[in-house]
């Protein structure tokens, strides 16, 4: 029964994922039309970067865990005792064989189904979950930030104009022919902790940019 468990519960992380993306993307094809300015590409680390980092460096343990298991369970009983590597998830199945392994005194069999075979479910859940949030971390990541006509998009969170207290422009940075600002929106803080935002805006949009915010923070404040 945990087998099919386990399996269901993969199939719901990649469908819960990939719903978050597309809620997204949906989220954000539906404001096309109140889109005032992208800002600049460039990637620089956030939190969201950082977690799809941890996830993948996790979920890469979990896959080098489950190979493991495999090469020590599956791969010597295929054609011997399985034959199929779908009968891992059948519970009943594996049962069969651990009494059949316990009642013919297989000792070394009846360890490597103990010990490796009923961990293969487990650690083929948590391979994905951990790789599919880690797509998901990624995507926001990497997404570009955009002022809208009621806010800033910064990682696919939308910050409304009358939640941000104020912003900071910072240096004006030139590497590789590219010059940008750095922009710091600043937020209330969640339970004494900095959310600021951190941004980078190409120098070409600095004045464009800075009407905007001069316009909506403050008649937003008022």
């Amino acid at each position: 029964m945990y087998s099919i468990i386990y399996l269901s519960l993969s199939v719901i992380v990649i469908v819960f994922v990939f719903y978050l993306i597309y809620s997204i993307r949906l989220k954000e094809k539906r404001r096309k039309d109140k889109e005032l300015i992208r800002l600049n590409f460039k990637v620089n680390i956030n939190m969201n970067i950082l977690f799809a980092a941890s996830f993948l460096i996790l979920g890469i343990l979990v896959v080098y865990l489950l190979y493991g298991a495999i090469s020590k369970s599956y791969i010597p009983f295929k054609g011997k005792y399985i034959d199929s590597f779908f009968q891992i998830f059948d519970d009943a199945y594996i049962d069969s064989l651990r009494e059949y392994f316990l009642n013919n005194n297989m000792v070394g069999q009846l360890l490597v189904t103990v010990q490796y075979l009923m961990d293969i479910p487990q650690h083929v859940f948590l391979a994905v979950f951990m790789i599919s949030f880690s797509i998901y971390y990624f995507y926001v990541g990497f997404k570009q930030n955009i002022i809208y006509e009621d806010g800033i998009f910064v990682n696919s969170t939308l910050y409304k104009w009358d939640g941000i207290l104020g912003f900071d422009w910072g240096e004006l940075h030139e590497k590789e022919n590219k010059a940008y600002y750095d922009l710091t929106v600043n937020l209330p803080k969640l339970y004494d902790l900095n959310v600021d935002k951190k941004l980078r805006v190409n120098a070409e949009d600095r004045d464009k940019i800075d009407e905007i915010l001069v316009a909506n923070i403050i008649k937003s404040g008022m």
